[in-house]
């Protein structure tokens, strides 16, 4: 009877710890895939900002264009690049 009991109690601790081990290995993999993810996300973010940066700059040359009045060049220095927004408006207005 002994015999018996041992060896369901110990089929039990087997299942757990297969258990606990298959939520190890499933956890390594969400882990990796973050830091996949954040290692991505730089890259990412700069390419969204350098089409924001072109998009303004042809909003800035149209409206120049349209009414011969410059955008309010406070808004541009905000961003710290105003020279690289002429460079992508004219690049835009040559497309």
């Amino acid at each position: 009877m002994f015999v018996v009991i041992f060896g369901v109690f110990l089929g039990f601790q087997l299942t757990v710890w297969n258990a606990k081990l298959a939520n190890q290995r499933r956890e390594a993999g969400i882990l990796r895939q973050i830091a996949a993810d954040l290692q991505e996300d730089p890259q990412q973010i700069a390419a969204a900002s350098t089409v924001t940066l072109r998009r303004m700059s042809a909003a800035h040359y149209v409206i120049k264009q349209a009414t011969g009045k410059s955008v309010d060049r406070l808004n541009t220095h905000r961003l710290g690049q105003p020279d690289r927004l002429a460079g992508h408006a004219r690049a835009a207005a040559a497309r």
